[in-house]
């Protein structure tokens, strides 16, 4: 027998439906995001927000992401640190312009100085190479939706999976969106 380790695909996501505390959505999806600069297999690809609170999502998502301090990950106060390596920054950068070629608006970011920002992209959509590709980095769209029923289409639509989320308040609303979420 031979010993082997595989690496699973994922494109996981958080789901943010219209009566999710955004508070608690906001502080897990920040972390699941942009720990380790998202490069894990499991951080949170693409970011799926109900649109009656969609607006208050991005507005408080990204004051909180633009409150992370980037740079030398020795500095305690660091929450981002450098990308593995230059052909993962090139990758990156590649995303981020097409990112905002397909017209999604970036609402954080920055030029790389040693170390890539955060950056977050809204007015996205799901057909955007930025939501389907596995991403190890800190880059992140949020997709806005109508209801339980788009974001459950919205997040099957894609080829990887992995991991999911959901932040709602109401247990039936919980249970009936993440059972149906395709698991394989």
């Amino acid at each position: 027998m031979k010993r082997v380790a595989l690496e699973l695909g994922g494109s996981a996501l958080n789901v943010i439906l219209d009566d999710a505390d955004v508070d608690h959505a906001v502080r897990a999806t920040v972390v699941g995001r942009y720990l380790r600069q998202g490069q894990v297999c499991m951080s949170n690809n693409r970011i799926i927000v109900d649109a009656k609170v969609y607006d208050e999502f991005v507005d408080r998502f990204t004051a909180h992401v633009k409150s992370l301090k980037y740079g030398d990950p020795n500095d305690r106060e660091v929450a981002i640190g450098p990308i593995i390596n230059q052909k993962q920054l090139k990758a990156h950068l590649e995303h981020i312009e097409g990112a905002r070629a397909a017209g999604a608006r970036q609402a954080v970011g920055g030029d790389p100085e040693g170390v890539l920002p955060p950056h977050v992209f809204v007015d996205a959509r799901n057909d955007m190479q930025i939501a389907q590709d596995e991403m190890f980095g800190p880059i992140v769209p949020i997709i806005k939706v109508n209801d339980e029923a788009e974001a459950l289409r919205v997040a099957n639509d894609t080829q990887y999976w992995l991991s999911s989320a959901v932040f709602t308040r109401t247990g039936s609303g919980a249970s009936g969106l993440c059972c149906k979420f395709r698991l394989a």
